[in-house]
Parts: structure tokens; C-alpha cells; sequence
């Protein structure tokens, strides 16, 4: 399978993603091929929600240039993950945001978690991973008073501030650490805690393999409209057979027995189909 990995940090140079790109391929299935692509426009860090909403639009006008045929899945370099909805919605790919990954490694590696990030805004990142279900399982945000781009400068000073900052973390009841931003990659094992710590770089990497190998449909739904589709490449069935609009381009019908129909009003007043699992 062939992921393709968008980098939003318009100044990142090539060394810079050569390096992200052999730790990536150091961890990554054999059978797994990778890309990394950077965007041309955009902030040069995400540090804030603008930053991350214009980061968001550029990674798709990036996409939309390029022919995503042979792509399996795709991962924004970003723990902010920009463009998240909007990427799901527009792409006929899985797309892994990688603090969502992480909090759901977090979720299997323990109870409850914390998130340390660098310098940035602690109560939208909070609320962010609200929105993906786990604040309850959330203690606290904690934060090292470093800028994204100054992190890997003094990598010894960093560690020392992500270890007093997970321990921190684990003594209000985190059984679990995930790292808020992707230039942190790499460091995990080498905090000086005594909880798991979680690299989103590679919760999103293991967790887009699996996630075209469940082969299921998936589609996103915004605001009543329909947007792209992961068809599933299961066998047709006699009985039951996926509506037209479910197909695939080849025609390929999977079985439908698994999930339920019904249509929902949009704001337009039309309607629009939308599923579930039984």
C-alpha cells in the first residue's frame, strides 16, 4: 500500500524531511510504500487555530493537484490535524489525523491520558479532542514553553521538559502520555517517565494500514452533504446488493446486509442519504 504523507510547514527544508521520512519508513510495514509532500503555501509553523485552518486549505489545494490513484491513504504532518473534515469530505481515501490516532492508541494503552504539547493553546486542543470522544478520558493539557520550530534545536532541554511535564501529567491521573505535535517524532522512548508515551507520527502511520484493511465503506457526511467515499472491496451478494450510488467506478457492488438506509432532510430542504452500522 502506498500512504502519502503531507507536510503543512512551508520552510521545512529537504534534510528535514528526508529525516522524517527514514524514521517513517524505519517503523512502517514492508509492504508499505511512502510519499512525503510539502505544501508550497502556508504557515511556516501551526501554533495557532488560523495557522491551522489555512494549513487545512493548503494541504487540500495541494491534494487536488496531484493524481491520487495509487494512494491508499493519506496523513497531514500535523497534531493539530488540519483539515481534517474537510479532507475526508473532498478525498475517496482514508485520511488519518494523527492526534486522533493517538488519542485512540492512548485510549487502548490505558485508562486516561494526557496530552504535553509545545507553545500553543492548551483549551483548543482540549477541546478539540473533545470532539473526538475522549474528554473523558483526558486529565490534563500540559505544555513545555517551546515554539514548534525551536523543539529539535536543544533536544536535551526538550526532554527534560517533556519528562517534568508527563509526570506532572501522571500524578493528576494519567496512566498514558500522547505528544501534541508531530516534531517530536522519535522522542518517545526516550522521556524520562514511567507511563507509555504515544508518538502521533506513529499511531497515524500503523493506524492507516489497518484502516484500508478493514474494507468497509466509509463516508463523510458535512452539513447534510454527501462527500468522498472508501468503497469496500468485498464480495458482491446475491441477496443484497449496495445501492448504484455506493459503487464503485468498476461497478463493484459490496453487500449491504450489514448496514441500514434512511434518508435525512438537508438545510436545503432536499434529502440526503446517510447509513450506519446494525
Amino acid at each position: 500500500m502506498k500512504i502519502a504523507i503531507v507536510i503543512p510547514n512551508t520552510t521545512m527544508s529537504e534534510a528535514a524531511m528526508a529525516e522524517r521520512r527514514a524514521f517513517l519508513v524505519a517503523n512502517a510495514a514492508p509492504d508499505v510504500e511512502l510519499v512525503l509532500w510539502r505544501n508550497d503555501g502556508g504557515p511556516a509553523s501551526i501554533e495557532t487555530e488560523a495557522e491551522r485552518d489555512e494549513a487545512g486549505i493548503e494541504i487540500l489545494r495541494n491534494l487536488k493537484t496531484r493524481d491520487l490513484a495509487d494512494i491508499d491513504a493519506v496523513i497531514p504532518w500535523c497534531a493539530a490535524d488540519p483539515g481534517l473534515l474537510a479532507l475526508r469530505q473532498s478525498l475517496g481515501v482514508p485520511v488519518v489525523g494523527p492526534l486522533m490516532a493517538a488519542c485512540h492508541a492512548a485510549s487502548l494503552a490505558g485508562e486516561r491520558f494526557g496530552l504535553v504539547m509545545p507553545a500553543g493553546s492548551r483549551k483548543l486542543n482540549r477541546l478539540r479532542i473533545e470532539s473526538y470522544g475522549f474528554g473523558d478520558k483526558l486529565t490534563s493539557v500540559r505544555q513545555v514553553d517551546t515554539p514548534v520550530l525551536e523543539l529539535r534545536a536543544d533536544l536535551d532541554r526538550t526532554l527534560i521538559r517533556l519528562g517534568e511535564e508527563a509526570n506532572a501529567a501522571e500524578a493528576e491521573g494519567a496512566d498514558c502520555i500522547v505528544l501534541g505535535c508531530m516534531a517530536l517524532f522519535g522522542l518517545a522512548p526516550r522521556i524520562a517517565t514511567g507511563i507509555p508515551v504515544i508518538d502521533p507520527a506513529l499511531a497515524a502511520l500503523n493506524m492507516a494500514r489497518p484502516w484500508c484493511g478493514l474494507a468497509f465503506p466509509i463516508q463523510f457526511e458535512i452539513d447534510g452533504r454527501c462527500g468522498g467515499e472508501f468503497h469496500a472491496r468485498q464480495p458482491a451478494s446475491r441477496d443484497a446488493r449496495l445501492p448504484a450510488w455506493l459503487c464503485r467506478a468498476d461497478g463493484h457492488q459490496g453487500s449491504a446486509s450489514r448496514y441500514r438506509y434512511r434518508r435525512s432532510p438537508r438545510r436545503d430542504g432536499r434529502a440526503c442519504r446517510r447509513k450506519w452500522f446494525r
